[in-house]
């Protein structure tokens, strides 16, 4: 509500989520939407937790992307036949198979697409795993926001940003 009145008076706000999943700590964000550099990026967004998945969309949707959400790898692949997207964002654990076959796929296929895995496994085997399998970076949840936030900026067009560096966590 605050955030559509102040966009009525084209004035810049912030907004602050607390996101709750069961079991783990809460997670807080500040994030501002980042008007219309995101317009034309559409990301597909694979999890099979609908909470998750609800909460990433408005994230992503929020900060100006253009989401297709998808709760298994069967949508997901239906998904990429049917329009094209600039990054794939998925969990790794589907219920029916694995982001690591989504984004093969969309790699046989010859999707040039920034995919990034969003899992709940982070040991570095696992990491690997997802790196040999076409994903160009890997997050663990509870997802690092500003950490996503900044992978998919340096995918914009015109950006001059440095990629991350193939160590660590956040590239696979």
């Amino acid at each position: 509500m605050i955030s559509a009145a102040a966009r009525l008076h084209n004035a810049v706000f912030a907004s602050k989520y607390q996101f709750f999943t069961p079991g783990t700590a809460k997670v807080v964000l500040e994030c501002e939407p980042v008007g219309d550099n995101f317009r034309n990026m559409r990301i597909l967004l694979v999890e099979d937790h609908q909470d998750t998945r609800q909460v990433l969309a408005r994230l992503l949707t929020h900060w100006g992307f253009d989401v297709a959400a998808a709760e298994d790898l069967k949508t997901g692949l239906a998904q990429l036949d049917g329009a094209p997207f600039d990054v794939i964002l998925s969990d790794i654990g589907l219920p029916d198979g694995t982001g690591h076959a989504l984004v093969s796929e969309a790699r046989r296929r010859g999707k040039n697409i920034l995919a990034i895995a969003l899992s709940g496994f982070g040991h570095p085997s696992e990491v690997q795993l997802a790196k040999l399998t076409g994903f160009d970076h890997h997050l663990s949840k509870p997802c690092d926001c500003q950490q996503l936030r900044t992978i998919l900026e340096e995918k914009m067009p015109g950006s001059d940003a440095v990629p991350n560096s193939p160590t660590g966590e956040a590239s696979a």
